[in-house]
């Protein structure tokens, strides 16, 4: 078991799902049958992560009131409340306002509140690094340039076709909890913003002009977006069609044991 905080941020109203946030935290959205923030818990478990900070704002009770229901007695959890909606950035500096991650010897792991993974990849947690796959529309997301499958720089929602497609999809890990805690706050003092918000690449540039962040690439297969309506629809169904692997697990020994079950 390691010594790691994993924070999901799952705050945000989900301007772009239309009437299906109207009366939920985006992260409660149904799919197959159950809320997505239930995939993320219920693989952090498996994976004996015990301590747990959610971030919360849009309707939290109803977020709040399922977790404890499901999880108070399996997991460590501390709610944090993002009041105002000013970015990831900004979401996981509430965070290290309210808690003292540098307690967490072994890191600090992100699992974004949207997207659901189905591989055990993320959770190889050997050195620091940032989750990617290719994308065709680079000017929604935050792009990885990389060179020996380590990350160079960050391109966050480039308005220029650039050369490689590598988009970060929300899973992140950072081995070094005081230098995290350092470059978060110091992009946040920094007043840099992008589209208005804060973001958490900001951050990612300054962690890694300290340490070296690698690249672990996912295939469509391996990552489900539930960001936006189109692609809600979509992968709902690829999901439900899928081989989920719910249990999930990585040995000191550096092997994983993983269970699967057809949703």
């Amino acid at each position: 078991m390691k010594n790691i905080l994993t924070i999901i941020p799952a705050a945000g109203r989900g301007s772009r799902m239309l009437s299906l946030t109207d009366n939920c935290a985006k992260s409660m959205m149904s799919v197959a049958g159950k809320p997505l923030i239930s995939y993320l818990l219920d693989q952090i478990v498996e994976a004996e992560l015990y301590n747990v900070a959610i971030i919360v704002g849009y309707q939290k009770e109803s977020l709040i009131d399922y977790v404890n229901t499901f999880y108070h007695n399996k997991l460590n959890i501390t709610f944090i409340e993002q009041k105002e909606l000013l970015g990831l950035g900004h979401a996981i500096y509430q965070v290290t306002k309210q808690m003292d991650l540098s307690i967490y010897t072994d890191g600090v792991f992100i699992m974004l509140g949207d997207a659901i993974f189905n591989t055990n990849k993320i959770f190889n947690f050997k050195e620091s690094y940032i989750a990617c796959e290719e994308m065709v529309d680079y000017s929604r997301w935050c792009i990885a340039v990389q060179k020996d499958n380590k990350l160079v720089k960050l391109l966050d929602k480039p308005t220029n076709k650039p050369e490689i497609n590598l988009a970060l999809v929300g899973a992140y890990y950072f081995d070094d909890s005081k230098l995290f805690i350092e470059s978060v706050q110091t992009a946040i003092n920094s007043g840099i913003t992008i589209k208005n918000e804060y973001q958490i690449s900001t951050a990612i540039e300054i962690y890694k002009d300290t340490k070296p962040i690698s690249i672990i690439t996912v295939e469509e297969d391996e990552w489900f977006d539930f960001g936006e309506l189109g692609v809600y629809n979509t992968n709902r169904r690829k999901f439900n069609q899928s081989r989920f692997f719910n249990n999930i697990i990585y040995n000191e020994n550096s092997s994983i044991t993983k269970k699967s079950n057809l949703n």
